[in-house]
């Protein structure tokens, strides 16, 4: 049988949120710098990174959150990885621990691999 939870979710609390009220309004996000990416929900995108592979995306993403933080008033979680559910874990790393400073990273078999038994072990 399976686990359900149910969560109600605060949609209109979003709803106040800088920035949704820019993308009410059609202003741009802070994304939109990027040519690519794909909007999953009224607080959540991924950006394709095609072409920045000589950055340091780490640097880069920690440069990210704090320009969101800044310039949108929301606190966020990035993750990078070469998949948007890899990068989904990534995301919820950099959230619940301290030490990724608002950004993870995974970008080797070694990381891959640890997320998934650390993500196992959470919901067995």
């Amino acid at each position: 049988m399976a686990n359900i939870q149910i969560i109600q979710g605060d949609f209109e609390k979003k709803l106040e949120l800088p920035i949704a009220e820019g993308l009410k309004a059609g202003f741009p996000s802070p994304v939109e710098d990027y040519t690519a990416y794909f909007r999953y929900s009224i607080d959540e995108c991924f950006v394709y990174l095609n072409g920045m592979e000589h950055l340091d995306l780490k640097a880069w993403g920690e440069e990210l959150h704090k320009k969101i933080k800044r310039n949108v008033g929301m606190p966020v979680s990035i993750g990078l990885a070469p998949n948007k559910t890899l990068a989904k874990m990534a995301s919820h790393f950099a959230k619940k621990y301290q030490g990724y400073r608002h950004c993870c990273m995974i970008d080797t078999d070694v990381k891959r691999i640890k997320a998934l038994k650390t993500i196992s072990h959470q919901h067995p």
